[in-house]
């Protein structure tokens, strides 16, 4: 009875999107450096990545030849919506050294989110997976 009904589960998806697979997702990114003034020498910048929710499961719809699933109106997870944040500065030590250092904040509105991948015929959450945690870099160079 469990053969017929993933046969009829994949049998359905004949033709549609894998599940977990997202439609849309964009990726955005800015960076000023100021090239004279007071400013001089300082950049800042930014990231935006966003993914829309992914398809998570289907709804079971038990049947007598075993369970169908309703392909049309899938069970979504969470968006996932990412943004870093960066500054640094540079400038010349001397005539053969230039120093640069920045900051960097990857997921600056980021938490300890769990976000589901999967989920039970019921709709509650089956597996779930950390979301990106946030970190924080210092990145110091000399060159010459």
């Amino acid at each position: 009875r469990e053969t017929i009904a993933g046969l009829n589960f994949w049998n359905a998806l004949q033709g549609s999107n894998v599940p977990e697979l997202v439609k849309w997702r964009y990726n955005t990114v800015v960076n000023y450096a100021f090239p004279e003034g007071k400013l001089s020498g300082l950049n800042v910048g930014g990231s935006w990545r966003y993914s829309e929710a992914p398809t998570v499961g289907f709804p079971v719809i038990p049947g007598a030849n075993g369970n169908t699933y309703d392909i049309a109106n899938p069970w979504k997870g969470n968006k996932d919506d990412v943004w870093d944040f960066w500054a640094g500065y540079e400038m010349p030590l001397g005539d053969r050294v230039h120093w640069r250092i920045q900051a960097n904040v990857r997921n600056i509105f980021g938490g300890d989110d769990l976000f589901p991948v999967t989920v039970q015929p019921d709709g509650t959450g089956g597996f779930y997976r950390i979301g990106a945690p946030r970190t924080w870099t210092i990145k110091n160079t000399f060159t010459f």
